[in-house]
């Protein structure tokens, strides 16, 4: 990817993350309420949705940070970094979101086609964690001079 397009995923990825967020803030609380009728759990949900928004935003601002990055020196290693970023915030922030909506109060009694959303949250941290270290290794092979403009 071109660091144009590494810019405007980051800066498409951290405005959705502002909607999200918004929406977990208001309307997700009513429904949390009409979902789920343990107080507890309705709590734990919207935290989650919070959660699911937060590192979302993050992850989006690390889009930018790697498209900037990718304006000074083109590397591929940029694009591992932001396509590990991107499957993440869609695994990990993703499958909060749709735990959430699921309504489901029991995971060990739920369909088996509720795994999938279950495995999906620490892989995608697990998708996250594999882009800071490729981020990391992308910025070692930058050269240590700035070049000449």
């Amino acid at each position: 990817m071109n660091a144009r397009m590494l810019l405007l995923l980051g800066v498409i990825v951290a405005g959705t993350a502002v909607g999200l967020g918004a929406l977990g803030a208001h309307w997700f609380e009513t429904k949390a309420q009409a979902l789920y009728t343990d107080p507890e759990l309705q709590h734990k949900r919207v935290e989650a949705w919070k959660t699911g928004a937060a590192y979302q935003m993050y992850h989006g601002l690390a889009l930018l940070a790697v498209g900037l990055c990718a304006l000074h020196t083109p590397s591929l290693r940029w694009d591992v970094a932001a396509a590990c970023f991107l499957i993440g915030v869609l695994l990990f922030s993703g499958s909060l979101y749709t735990i959430g909506l699921s309504g489901v109060t029991d995971w060990k009694a739920a369909s088996k086609a509720w795994l999938a959303v279950i495995i999906a949250t620490p892989l995608g941290g697990t998708f996250f964690l594999l882009g800071w270290a490729t981020f990391l290794w992308a910025i070692l092979g930058m050269p240590t001079t700035t070049p000449q403009r």
